[in-house]
């Protein structure tokens, strides 16, 4: 006769599981037990010390967290829960919704689609995730999109940064990866939605992405007179676009802006008068726009550009009532004829590097980039070798003014110390 055990709480699928009787639940665990079926695997499992388990139905993974310490007696708990569980499965009292099969490259057409209309005010953002599309469509194929597991990703994720011979595909940096991992994250959201899968893989906790100190790349920052030689090419060229061009980059390494920001700057956004800019909402979803104050060559190239008609600063030659979009092609021809290499974004990254070097403060610096972490701010800063040995110039001369004052002080209480003299009674 089975003596009665204590109680015992444990949750599957939201709901609390209670027991008295922890043989009544081996029971059933022995039940529904048959050798052979695949179905059959369980996995209990510890994360932070409390137990877990997943097991396969129809398929289809099941996970679920209990709650439970890791003690020798939960994990029979556990595995009669995880029994439980399954046999209600069986029973059809709980069940999987049906996810729809479809290929991942069918699907990712259909997430491009999906991109385009979403963030038609932000044709660059989409056009990116569509460029991380070329790697996944390549790999992952005609792989049904629900059929896609943990392993597939990390193997994807191998494969880009070893690259494949056979295909004869280069391997990439780890930065690139990630963003071809934060794009496959937002692919699996869609996905979900479509019940085209049960979870964002990308997101999963036995799944990592590159980290940050491997990703982060360096960028290039320019000197003075490499910034000299570039924006006088730009002037001395006289054309069109090489104008725009000269004159976005002037916005960017003056006050701090994206490519696309200084593209599509409204003319009522431009206060002269008040020698201030607005710009509009940043990148990220929650951010919001920010008030900058022009220096004296912004304020010269907007006052020039406000006489044009339109409501554009930069309007475009070939869509009428639009807004220019891109430069690289001027930027390109520019360096190739200059024998240079950096791309427009590092303009920013030169604005930020000089704004600190020049005494600026970061937390200021992240306000006028429009930046919403400050960590986020920190990966804009690539200080020069002469700027980090003239910081440790100032750092040795202030710690040995410190330490003069301090031997000052202990010479002057060792002078001025009251001198006793011992009466006889």
């Amino acid at each position: 006769m089975c003596s009665q055990q204590p109680s015992r709480t444990g949750e599957y699928k939201g709901k609390v599981l209670r027991t008295t009787n922890l043989a009544a639940l081996l029971c059933i665990f022995e039940k529904i037990w048959t050798p052979g079926n695949e179905d059959n695997v369980m996995s209990v499992k510890s994360r932070n010390g409390h137990l877990e388990y997943r097991f396969m139905y129809r398929g289809q993974n099941v996970f679920v967290s209990t709650g439970l310490a890791d003690t020798t007696q939960n994990r029979k708990l556990v595995e009669a829960m995880e029994g439980a569980h399954r046999q209600e499965m069986i029973e059809g009292r709980v069940g999987i919704r049906r996810l729809n099969a479809i290929p991942f490259s069918d699907a990712w057409q259909g997430f491009i689609e999906h991109e385009k209309k979403a963030r038609k005010d932000k044709p660059n953002t989409w056009k990116r995730i569509q460029t991380s599309g070329a790697s996944l469509c390549e790999y992952f194929g005609k792989k049904t999109v629900f059929l896609i597991n943990d392993g597939d990703v990390e193997a994807y994720k191998v494969w880009r940064l070893g690259g494949d011979e056979q295909r004869n595909i280069e391997p990439v940096k780890p930065v690139t990866v990630r963003h071809d991992l934060d794009n496959l994250s937002l692919f699996f959201q869609w996905a979900k939605k479509h019940r085209y899968c049960r979870e964002n893989l990308v997101l999963s906790q036995d799944f990592e992405k590159p980290s940050d100190d491997e990703g982060i790349e360096r960028a290039s920052i320019l000197s003075i007179e490499e910034e000299r030689t570039y924006f006088a090419f730009l002037r001395r060229e006289g054309v069109s676009e090489h104008g725009n061009l000269h004159d976005v980059g002037r916005l960017m390494i003056q006050q701090g802006l994206r490519p696309e920001e200084a593209m599509a700057l409204p003319k009522k956004n431009v206060d002269l008068d008040a020698r201030t800019l607005r710009v509009g909402k940043s990148k990220t979803k929650k951010g919001t726009g920010r008030l900058l104050k022009l220096t004296t060559e912004s304020w010269q190239i907007l006052a020039r550009r406000m006489s044009s008609p339109g409501p554009w600063i930069f309007p475009s030659s070939r869509r009428l009532g639009s807004h220019i979009t891109k430069l690289n092609c001027p930027h390109d021809r520019a360096l190739e004829k200059l024998k240079m290499n950096f791309v427009v974004y590092d303009l920013r990254h030169t604005f930020a590097t000089r704004f600190i070097e020049g005494g600026g403060d970061v937390a200021a610096l992240k306000e006028i980039l429009g930046h919403k972490d400050i960590r986020t701010t920190m990966r804009y800063v690539h200080p020069s070798q002469q700027y980090i040995d003239d910081a440790m110039v100032k750092f040795e001369t202030a710690r040995l003014a410190i330490d003069k004052q301090f031997d000052e002080r202990q010479l002057m209480a060792s002078t001025s110390l009251p001198t006793f003299v011992r009466s006889d009674k």
